[in-house]
């Protein structure tokens, strides 16, 4: 081959190349487009959603919508508070990917069944970390009441002041209450609908004592009312919240060590069989169908059973 044609085929291979190099820049100027305008397009149904909710809100309406659902559990969790950006909207997202990740998984680690147990193994570990961080959320906001109730009774609160005072109590609040009180303030500048915000608040928060408190300063705010008496009605009714919380988490751990005995007894019951008869018994459960099924109903229940001990434990 002559210098020449190798020079022709070193051209043409490096067209091709340049050629190569640009569609998939291009492509991918084409991806981000398509990226950015979904994302346009999320954020404005985000808003709209939003909207519709605080009306209803507004109107003393029960908002029923799975979505209102899901972003309150994003709240309650603190997941939404650590990442603004999240939405229900991408959490949805996120949960297809990692149900069709724990499939595939499934798929390739396991046998037919693989593409079953994987899944549900994924929603009950996301179940369960969930559970664990909302009652972590509602413990922070245990602790912090008392002396946001004693930070209100400090100040002789107007209408007109009650949005400064809150912006000056989230100085001393640990989160999850110092984030909920200056989202509170921002949107109450933003909007200046300051009873509308203290709604929108309460429904931030899981505390079932935060959001009587929250939900009777708006009432004050509207009518003018005596906020020494609410704020004193407040801490009668925490105290009395506490000391139930108190008899609920003797129970809670009484439950716990009810369920400790069972699983042990059950796994005694199984060895005990496992020596009776002559195929193993873990081999029964871990590798045929009904074994899984039932591993799987056991597992279930047992995650039930731990997510309702998280929520009334505190």
């Amino acid at each position: 081959m002559t210098e020449s044609y190798k020079s022709i085929i070193i051209l043409i291979l490096l067209a091709a190349g340049f050629f190569l190099m640009f569609e998939m820049i291009r492509k991918q100027n084409l991806f981000n487009v398509l990226v950015k305008a979904a994302m346009k397009k999320m954020d404005a149904g985000t808003r709209q959603r939003l909207l519709k909710e605080r009306m209803q809100l507004l109107e003393g309406e029960q908002v029923k919508s799975i979505w209102y659902r899901t972003e309150r559990i994003l709240y309650y969790s603190g997941l939404k508070w650590k990442y603004p950006f999240l939405s229900v909207e991408i959490w949805v997202v996120f949960q297809l990917a990692g149900m069709g990740g724990a499939v595939c998984l499934g798929m390739i680690i396991a046998d037919k069944t693989g593409w079953i147990f994987f899944p549900a193994a994924f929603i009950l570990g996301e179940f369960l970390v969930l559970k664990i961080k909302m009652r972590d959320m509602n413990r922070k906001v245990s602790e912090d009441l008392p002396k946001f109730l004693d930070f209100l009774g400090n100040y002789s609160i107007t209408g007109g002041e009650l949005c400064a005072i809150l912006e000056q109590i989230a100085r001393y609040m640990n989160r999850p209450l110092s984030d909920a009180l200056e989202d509170c303030c921002r949107e109450t500048e933003l909007t200046g609908d300051m009873a509308m915000a203290l709604l929108y608040m309460a429904e931030k928060i899981e505390h079932p004592q935060f959001k009587d408190l929250i939900n009777e300063l708006e009432i004050n705010l509207r009518y003018c009312a005596d906020y020494k008496e609410l704020l004193q009605s407040s801490r009668r009714s925490l105290r009395d919240y506490m000391k139930a919380s108190g008899e609920r988490k003797g129970m809670m751990g009484e439950a716990v060590i009810n369920a400790c005995l069972l699983v042990a007894m059950s796994l005694i019951s199984l060895m005990a069989v496992n020596v009776l008869i002559d195929e193993s018994v873990w081999d029964i459960l871990f590798c045929t169908l009904p074994g899984r099924i039932s591993l799987a109903m056991i597992t279930g229940i047992m995650a039930l059973m731990a997510g309702k001990i998280l929520q009334n434990g505190e």
